[in-house]
């Protein structure tokens, strides 16, 4: 049941491809509730029922149809795919579980991010099957 819902969702929201295309986190309308500013796929990813390696080929699928003209990561959705999957990939190997809660856990991890990129671009680059 959550897969069929989160399989509709995504759907839906791919379906506008100028949308997709056009998306950007720091310019979406957190006040928007008719309609979200962004996927609300979160819930999804998070336990299990959609997995972000189809919504990441969903996404390239769409932007290789729009011809180089959409946002670019760290902005898009692309991009905050990425961020979403490398954030938990770090908080998995630094056992932050929870980084609302462990705030200076993750402020600390935030210093220190930087310096750990390099280890982990390889395990999202496997993750999302990015060649």
């Amino acid at each position: 049941e959550g897969e069929a819902e989160a399989l509709a969702r995504l759907e839906d929201y791919l379906s506008d491809a100028k949308w997709v295309c056009g998306f950007e986190k720091p310019q979406t309308n957190p006040s928007a509730f008719v309609r979200p500013a962004t996927t609300v796929l979160s819930p999804y990813l998070k336990f299990g029922c959609l997995s972000p390696r189809l919504f990441h080929k969903r996404l390239q699928q769409l932007y290789k149809a729009a011809r180089g003209l959409h946002s670019k990561p760290p902005v898009s959705l692309r991009g905050q795919l990425l961020w979403r999957e490398y954030f938990y990939t770090v908080c998995g190997a630094t056992g932050v579980t929870a980084p609302h809660v462990h705030i200076g856990r993750a402020l600390a991890f935030a210093t220190i991010a930087h310096r750990i990129v390099l280890h982990l671009a390889p395990v999202i680059v496997v993750f999302v099957g990015i060649q």
